[in-house]
């Protein structure tokens, strides 16, 4: 019996299932009772990410469509190397950049396992913030980690680190496949990850983007569609700007995917513009 044109063989393991040309394949993987993980449905959590094998690449599954045969695995390939440390950045007592000397990092992607020498050998999930090829730099936080975690990380008498990393696409290319190149964009946070905004501007530079500036929300101030001060605050970010000729980065969370789109509406700002980063956890 012929298969549908319009349908695709994705396999997930060792479960294969015969899924729509266009449909999410999150919700393809639940509706064929693939066990998968997921949460927010935003791009967010990282939850539902897979590993393409033919492409050799991580992808988010809550943020594809499908559009071709695919064979997935839900274990992400990872190693482990030993990173030397090259330098510590202290920006305020609360932060410090670890700039890292390990093997080539061509072949991973934005987000690591830096792993610390405590009993439980406790592992912190970083973005890195290093073009490829260049020495891994990993900006950590004093919130994100308890006293002695913290000391671990900041003693200057450890000089190296287990760092675990996986395949992936490194965020410069991925700002390529957000069409950002020469592209006019403005950049949503919160105050988790505020300190990410130097490299944004680096990394949006680097493509000949223009960064217009950016919106800090603090953890007083509710991520909520509802929200008068969160409405607010985008009028007065948005007033002196032509929002239908923008790219919106949002890294912050509160909001799906969904909300994020419904609440940018109000500034004429369309779906195809919003793009969602997800955040180390």
């Amino acid at each position: 019996m012929s298969m549908d044109a319009s349908s695709v063989t994705i396999q997930v393991d060792d479960q294969s299932f015969q899924a729509e040309v266009g449909d999410n394949l999150l919700t393809s993987c639940l509706s064929h009772h693939v066990d998968m993980n997921f949460s927010c449905r935003a791009g967010v959590c990282g939850a539902c990410a897979l590993y393409d094998e033919t492409s050799n690449r991580t992808i988010l599954s809550c943020q594809s469509s499908v559009s071709e045969p695919l064979i997935l695995s839900r274990h992400l390939p990872s190693q482990e190397d030993l990173f030397r440390v090259l330098e510590r950045r202290f920006l305020d007592e609360t932060a410090v950049e670890l700039v890292l000397l390990g093997p080539s990092d061509d072949a991973f992607g934005d987000f690591v396992e830096l792993q610390l020498s405590d009993a439980n050998k406790t592992t912190i999930e970083c973005m890195a913030l290093n073009s490829a090829g260049e020495p891994l730099v990993l900006l950590l936080s004093k919130r994100d980690v308890n006293a002695s975690q913290w000391s671990l990380i900041t003693n200057s008498e450890i000089n190296s680190f287990v760092v675990r990393t996986r395949l992936g696409e490194r965020k410069g290319r991925l700002l390529t496949e957000f069409d950002l190149v020469e592209r006019s964009v403005w950049l949503i946070c919160d105050s988790a990850t505020e300190h990410f905004s130097p490299y944004w501007e680096t990394a949006l530079g680097s493509v000949g983007a223009n960064f217009l500036g950016r919106s800090v929300f603090t953890a007083n101030n509710s991520l909520s569609e509802n929200s008068p001060l969160f409405q607010e605050e985008l009028a007065i970010a948005f007033n002196a700007i032509n929002t239908s000729n923008i790219e919106i980065i949002i890294q912050a969370a509160g909001l799906t995917q969904e909300e994020w789109n419904q609440l940018l509406s109000a500034f004429y700002i369309r779906p195809n513009q919003i793009h969602i980063v997800r955040l180390p956890h």
